[in-house]
């Protein structure tokens, strides 16, 4: 699954107080799909695939099988019946399976997230007309109700359920699997732990973060920190790339390590001496302080009826070369989902995605990062909105329908936008437009005014820099307490004043 789906699982499990568990199947690819039904349901050829056997212990054991006792090795060989590991196919041939075992279950495969299924019960309040949808919006408990959900990843299941509903999905998975592993609220999950408590649910990978070794820096001689290590050293290339690997792991739940991991990975080919102290630096850093995302509980009680909106945090960071042609830039995003306040953004909110990445176009001013990296930030906003209006509206699901609560700005949770650099905000905001310097950035503006006109973005914010939480995200020398605060607490508390777009439709 998408990366920001098994946490919107356990998000989904703290928000309507459902059940979470985890299902392991074994010996997956030896239950997936047969040749000749994989044949039948892509079209595609029928494959034939046999292989040899060598040693003696192997050819003496399956002479012990009826109708093989006189099997010769010299000039026979095995068919194989269906793919299994060290084939190609055998990922795919256990993944079609598992889509028949899950719609067999009564689940519903999402279109905008192909590894999220989900099941609801009848609808609680049916909305008179597609049109009328003042009492769905940002809300979680009135329509469909969620009664099941879960993420696959190969053969792990990453569910959510009702007791009903649950037991009978299991029941199913069972009969045509076999008998499978089952883990309920403390378990692990994809190498991340997931613990529940009365008082929250915290995914974390300390346990993992606690085995990695730091590279021995006696290693490094006298050298300076510019030497790249290839020219004494070959096999600390090595060690760097499978420390950094290791580190690259934890950012599943650390957003703290977003930057400096993304920094690092910049010199994975050609890591100097100071790449290597630097990552035993951040190494330590991370076992020093011991983090994760939590979902609190007593934060469901406290929004049970607030209502929500998708929040989209976006910065940049940008610095000139010294042509004055082109620049460095990156970008760090967050996505929430926030209780909605119309004084302020921010306040109680629930971690959905984050990322720390190397803009996709050219920037050549710090305009140009700001107002690039707000666009990519709402293409996944938009489609973590649609994923979630799958999951608590089902009948809006059909691609014509959506398309069309989507044009007319009545999905079920409204989105916001937020950053910190004013000239893009006034830029987006002003009335009378004015194009900018660079033209390749014309289009990007007036898309991001169209949606604000038509409250697809219900409200545009601008913050002050030091209440940014993104900035942590593509900045490494500002304090971590801010992101970790969010991780930790789910809330982003601003200090300064905020201004808002009068552009739109600003209220829910």
């Amino acid at each position: 699954a998408t990366r920001w789906v098994p946490r919107l699982i356990v998000a989904l499990a703290d928000l309507l107080d459902l059940p979470i568990f985890t299902i392991d199947v074994t010996g997956a690819f030896a239950k997936g799909l047969n040749w000749e039904e994989l044949s039948e349901l892509t079209g595609e050829t029928l494959r034939k695939v046999q292989f040899e056997l060598t040693r003696p212990e192997d050819v003496a054991l399956i002479r012990q099988i009826k109708g093989f006792e006189d099997f010769n090795p010299a000039y026979e060989v095995l068919d194989m019946i269906k793919a299994i590991y060290g084939l190609k196919d055998a990922p795919r041939a256990w993944r079609m399976r598992l889509h028949q075992i899950m719609v067999e279950a009564g689940l519903n495969q999402l279109r905008h997230e192909r590894e999220l299924y989900v099941m609801h019960e009848a609808l609680l309040k049916q909305p008179k007309a597609l049109e009328d949808r003042t009492a769905l919006r940002g809300t979680l408990e009135v329509g469909p109700a969620l009664s099941l959900a879960a993420t696959a990843h190969v053969d792990d299941l990453k569910c959510i359920g009702n007791e009903k509903h649950s037991t009978a999905m299991i029941s199913i998975i069972e009969k045509a699997v076999g008998k499978v592993t089952l883990q309920k609220d403390n378990f692990e999950h994809c190498g991340i732990k997931h613990e529940s408590s009365e008082q929250s649910i915290i995914m974390h990978q300390n346990h993992y973060a606690a085995q990695l070794r730091p590279i021995e820096e006696t290693l490094l001689g006298n050298h300076a920190d510019q030497v790249e290590v290839s020219t004494f050293n070959v096999e600390l290339i090595t060690l760097f790339m499978s420390l950094l690997g290791g580190l690259a792991w934890l950012v599943l739940t650390r957003l703290d390590i977003c930057i400096y991991v993304q920094c690092m990975q910049r010199h994975a080919q050609a890591p100097r001496v100071e790449d290597i102290k630097k990552l035993n630096r951040l190494l330590r850093w991370v076992q020093k302080r011991p983090a994760g995302i939590v979902y609190l509980k007593e934060l469901r009680r406290k929004l049970r009826n607030a209502k929500f909106r998708i929040t989209a945090v976006s910065d940049s960071a940008f610095r000139s070369l010294e042509d004055n042609t082109t620049g460095l830039a990156l970008r760090g995003f967050v996505i929430l989902l926030t209780a909605v306040c119309l004084d302020h953004p921010g306040g109680d909110s629930i971690i959905l995605d984050y990322g720390t990445k190397k803009h996709k176009r050219v920037n050549r001013s710090t305009f140009a990062a700001e107002l690039n990296a707000a666009v990519d930030t709402l293409d996944v906003a938009i489609m973590v909105q649609y994923v979630l209006e799958e999951v608590f509206c089902p009948m809006h699901s059909p691609p014509e329908i959506m398309q069309k609560i989507y044009s007319e700005a009545k999905m079920r949770f409204p989105l916001e936008l937020i950053i910190d650099a004013k000239a893009v905000f006034d830029s987006i905001t002003v009335k009378d437009y004015s194009s900018p310097a660079e033209s390749t950035l014309v289009n990007h503006l007036h898309s991001v005014r169209e949606q604000l006109r038509d409250g697809r973005i219900c409200r545009l914010w601008w913050i002050d820099t030091r209440d940014m939480v993104a900035d942590g995200m593509n900045k490494g020398g500002l304090p971590r307490d801010p992101i970790l605060s969010l991780c930790e607490k789910g809330q982003w508390m601003l200090n300064e004043k905020a201004i808002a777009s009068s552009v739109g439709p600003a209220s829910v």
